[in-house]
């Protein structure tokens, strides 16, 4: 099962550690359609809401 860090948006909500079993999953953590971001050089893969990737 995958494992992921949520992120949020702002500074003042803490990191969480969650379990992705899913596209739901996924949907849930960014609110909305996902878009992956490879970070080759670093080695993962960050989602994101699809109507922030390009902002």
């Amino acid at each position: 099962m995958p494992k992921g860090i949520y992120i949020p948006a702002t500074q003042e909500a803490p990191l969480e550690h969650r379990d992705l079993t899913g596209l739901e999953d996924y949907q849930t953590a960014v609110g909305g359609y996902i878009e992956a971001v490879d970070l080759s050089e670093a080695g993962a893969t960050v989602f994101v809401n699809e109507e922030g990737a390009a902002a």
